[in-house]
């Protein structure tokens, strides 16, 4: 397989704000990339634990790089946002005036489906997420992330009419009605009879990252990249990032400060915290 920029990249634990439970799906919060938000279920969430997991709550951090290029230690992020219910998986518009994120209710005995809900700028916080039109409470929808240009919504789902298991969907924002559009799946060539999720959608708006269980990989889940034609179409096989991005654990939930191939991506490959 041809040598991508990814397979000489450096990968390095961010030790400073990782803990021993689970720390996943980043995101920048800014232009600047210097805000990070990330989803975790270490000790000092909002809720009690969760009735149906019995584990912590997962809610949302935030981690902001100093003048000396550390990142400070994590913060529950201060907002109406964070619930006593499980948070996570937030994106934010490139334009910064939208944050998508995915709330998924809790009962003793009964697995609810987790939804996603947009929420509005409001000063330096964030309003009320607004659950977004096409959710169905039945089916499982998570992991939004939003194109640099604000107009395609790509997030994984377990909606019927896919190809088994979670699939990657998409939704177009109508400028006229003003609301987001019924979910497209985005095909074979992305989609598998296994588990696909955690898109990304980089700065071109042609190159979608995403991670799969099933697609010929290294192990566990593992992060592919593959790029859509001049139609909107995935047409072309992902290609797989390779060592040292993918590993024999999970690999998932990257994003890429802007058009630079540097960001940050979720493990639990061996020399973690836990």
């Amino acid at each position: 397989a041809k040598n991508t920029p990814e397979t000489r990249l450096k990968v390095e634990n961010m030790a400073l704000i990782n803990s021993k439970e689970s720390d996943f799906g980043p995101a920048y919060a800014d232009k600047k990339f210097n805000t990070l938000y990330f989803t975790s279920t270490r000790q000092g969430a909002q809720g009690a634990l969760d009735v149906t997991t019995g584990q912590n709550h997962s809610d949302l951090y935030e981690t902001k790089l100093d003048k000396n290029g550390k990142w400070s230690t994590p913060v529950p992020l201060a907002t109406s946002v964070v619930s006593k219910m499980n948070e996570g998986g937030a994106y934010v518009s490139k334009k910064g005036d939208l944050m998508f994120m995915t709330r998924c209710p809790e009962a003793k005995n009964k697995q609810l489906k987790c939804q996603i809900y947009v929420c509005k700028k409001q000063g330096p916080s964030w309003a009320e997420p607004v659950l977004l039109p096409f959710n169905i409470d039945t089916v499982s929808f998570r992991h939004a992330v939003i194109s640099a240009d604000g107009n395609t919504l790509y997030f994984d789902s377990r909606l019927s009419g896919g190809f088994g298991g979670n699939d990657i969907w998409m939704s177009t924002f109508d400028a006229k009605s003003k609301e987001w559009g019924q979910p497209v799946n985005l095909g074979a060539q992305v989609n598998t009879a296994g588990t696909e999720g955690y898109p990304y959608i980089a700065e071109d708006n042609k190159t979608l990252y995403f991670s799969s269980d099933t697609h010929l990989g290294m192990g566990g889940l593992d992060i592919f990249k593959v790029e859509k034609g001049a139609d909107g179409k995935f047409t072309k096989a992902p290609e797989n990032l390779k060592s040292p991005m993918n590993s024999a654990g999970d690999d998932f939930g990257i994003v890429y400060e802007g058009k630079k191939i540097k960001g940050y991506f979720t493990s639990n490959r061996e020399g973690g915290k836990g």
